[in-house]
């Protein structure tokens, strides 16, 4: 065998490997790069629970209420980094107050939105002023501080209700006011067929949820 033809052969040789080797080299960097996305994936999501655990976000409980009312139920919460922010409607000289003594306790959250629109925490949780409340499960004892030693704020992605979904609101006398009421506060927006929620305006919503609607618009909706 000359050095030509030896030449020859190793060429086709090569010719006939070089895809094979290269179509395995790419299988093995694919699943490579697989393997490290899945490695990644699990220690961000490691990073971020052990984040929240020595970092919880903070809390607002802001609680719509009156004067008469002692919310001494806040301080023995399980809540980690929570503030409590009093809304009292019905006394001018109190650190937080509404504006007037109306709207039940929409004006209260208004107000809050408005004002700490700046100064947000992580998530706020807009409560009435009493513990014990109807609307709360019966298996929690109607009891507002029980619901919220159980919330795991780490899943309130965008909000979510306090209450019990089993409440919601039947026939009420303002149901004929509702389509000019949304049309005043969303205008252009259409009016939805259906508009429900869960009884009894309890929730808690992220800082990104309260700013996706310009803070103008809840001074506005207060007048």
């Amino acid at each position: 065998m000359n050095l030509e033809t030896e030449t020859g052969e190793l060429g086709m040789l090569h010719t006939t490997l070089y895809p094979q080797i290269r179509r395995w080299n790419l299988i093995a960097v694919y699943f490579a790069v697989v393997f490290l996305i899945w490695i990644f994936l699990g220690c961000s999501n490691s990073i971020t629970q052990l984040y929240h655990q020595k970092h919880p976000p903070s809390v607002n409980l802001v609680l719509a209420t009156t004067s008469s009312n002692d919310f001494f139920w806040t301080e023995s919460l399980s809540l980690e980094n929570y503030k409590v922010i009093p809304y009292i409607v019905d006394d001018q000289n109190a650190q937080y107050h509404t504006p007037a003594n109306q709207g039940n306790e929409a004006m209260g959250y208004l107000t809050y939105m408005y004002e700490f629109y700046d100064h947000l925490p992580d998530i706020s949780i807009f409560l009435h002023g009493q513990d014990a409340a109807w609307h709360i499960d019966g298996a929690l004892k109607y009891s507002t501080a029980n619901t919220l030693n159980r919330l795991d704020l780490n899943e309130i992605n965008t909000s979510v209700t306090i209450d019990s979904p089993e409440f919601s609101t039947k026939l009420k006398g303002e149901e004929p006011y509702m389509k000019d009421a949304f049309e005043a506060l969303f205008p252009g927006d259409p009016v939805p067929e259906i508009l429900a929620a869960p009884c009894c305006s309890q929730f808690a919503v992220t800082r990104e949820t309260i700013h996706s609607i310009p803070r103008e618009w809840h001074q506005n909706s207060m007048s």
